[in-house]
């Protein structure tokens, strides 16, 4: 479950590559690879800052035409499926 206040980083067995514009998440464990979009690549690199659930909604505002409660939903769901994965986790 994603908490709010909660600040999440990446795990430490996942390394992370851009290539042709898109970021791509390595899992070293289980040499899976997953590839994050222009969106997913800005919300890791503002986890790497020590952004939290509402300050990444902040700024993605100011950014995507998209209303708070979907752009809401819609990073809550990404953090879910890369916590579920082992990518990220609670800092």
């Amino acid at each position: 479950m994603i908490i709010k206040t909660q600040v999440y980083k990446l795990s430490k067995d996942v390394l992370r590559q851009e290539i042709d514009g898109e970021t791509v998440l390595l899992d070293m464990k289980s040499e899976n690879y997953f590839g994050l979009n222009d969106v997913g690549s800005h919300v890791l690199e503002m986890l790497q800052d020590g952004s939290n659930l509402d300050s990444l909604v902040s700024h993605l505002l100011s950014i995507y035409e998209i209303g708070k409660q979907q752009l809401e939903i819609d990073i809550t769901e990404l953090l879910q499926q890369l916590l579920d994965a082992g990518l990220i986790s609670p800092s």
